[in-house]
């Protein structure tokens, strides 16, 4: 096997791959758990793809899972190289937005909301978000007041 790969191919060899692939990412490869998932993502993705995911060297990962399945070692063409990684830097067309026109929005459930509030949302943002998030749930809470009073009031 090679860099060229698909996953879907290492994972007919041994089963132990599927082990090893989760152990670098537990948060996004346990999902390749689930039979459905399993058919779905392995036949879409190489080895070198996912040695670059999880930032460990193709050749070392691809030594791994030739050793998993018992196949001979491969050398791996140096010059190929992996597809880029999503950037964590925001793309050019984004510094021309005014940001006071985005509106932020909360959609985590409660202590990660809370969690991640405070540590990714920007200072000038965050009174902002909180604010608009108030307005959200006091609209939601009236509406099912409401909702519930108007019910309440039918006769059955």
């Amino acid at each position: 096997m090679n860099g060229d790969t698909k996953l879907a191919e290492a994972l007919r060899c041994n089963a132990a791959i599927l082990d090893y692939v989760i152990s670098l990412n537990p948060h996004d490869f346990q999902r390749l758990r689930n039979p459905l998932m399993r058919r779905i993502m392995p036949v879409r993705i190489t080895l070198r793809r996912l040695a670059s995911m999880v930032d460990v060297p193709e050749q070392e990962f691809v030594d791994k899972i030739n050793t998993l399945a018992g196949l001979q070692l491969e050398k791996i063409d140096a010059e190929r190289v992996a597809p880029p990684v999503a950037s964590i830097e925001p793309p050019e067309w984004m510094a021309a937005v005014d940001e006071s026109r985005i509106r932020w929005v909360d959609v985590l459930p409660g202590a990660r909301r809370r969690k991640l509030r405070r540590s990714h949302a920007p200072n000038k943002h965050r009174s902002k978000c909180l604010e608009a998030w108030r307005s959200f749930r006091n609209q939601t809470q009236m509406a099912a007041a409401a909702a519930f009073g108007h019910m309440a009031n039918m006769r059955l």
